[in-house]
């Protein structure tokens, strides 16, 4: 597992309030969303698209078995969605940060009940559509991720490995 901490220091990214207080709400902000809040539910996620994935990839998987695995799936994304979407982080910057990471899980989870649908009605055209969603998923998690790294970066949170990583 991997903990972030914040870093103190008298770097130009720190925020005004920062360098008058030595407090960055931000900093605190972004640490306790990132800690407490995301990765326990990019753990979950991950695993769910990991599975889904795994299905998606495989050529001798039969239309009916990744059927199976996207009912079993998707209920489970959906309500893993709306926990994501409770989170309300305190600070402009993490909320904004956050609605990218809302806007990439639902495109995940539309681009997997779309392609439940094109198995239903064997519809090629809603394949394609699915593919196209997933394709923007992907988008999605780079730019949160990209996003992220320059947050944390801005406001001086570093990778400190943990006991487990040692």
């Amino acid at each position: 597992m991997l903990i972030l901490s914040g870093c103190s220091g008298t770097e130009a990214a720190e925020n005004a309030l920062s360098k008058v207080t030595g407090k960055d709400p931000i900093q605190d902000n972004l640490l306790n969303y990132i800690n407490e809040q995301l990765i326990p539910l990019q753990t979950e996620e991950s695993t769910l698209v990991q599975q889904f994935n795994t299905q998606l990839d495989d050529p001798s998987i039969a239309d009916a078995e990744l059927h199976d695995t996207l009912k079993e799936i998707i209920p489970v994304y959906k309500d893993l969605i709306g926990r994501i979407e409770a989170i309300r982080p305190d600070t402009t910057e993490v909320r904004y940060l956050h609605e990218l990471y809302i806007a990439t899980a639902n495109k995940q989870y539309n681009a997997m009940v779309q392609l439940q649908a094109a198995i239903n009605n064997q519809d090629m055209n809603l394949v394609s559509e699915a593919n196209e969603k997933l394709e923007e998923a992907r988008r999605g998690d780079r730019a949160f991720n990209n996003a992220l790294n320059d947050l944390s970066e801005a406001h001086n949170i570093v990778d400190i490995p943990s006991e487990e990583n040692q």
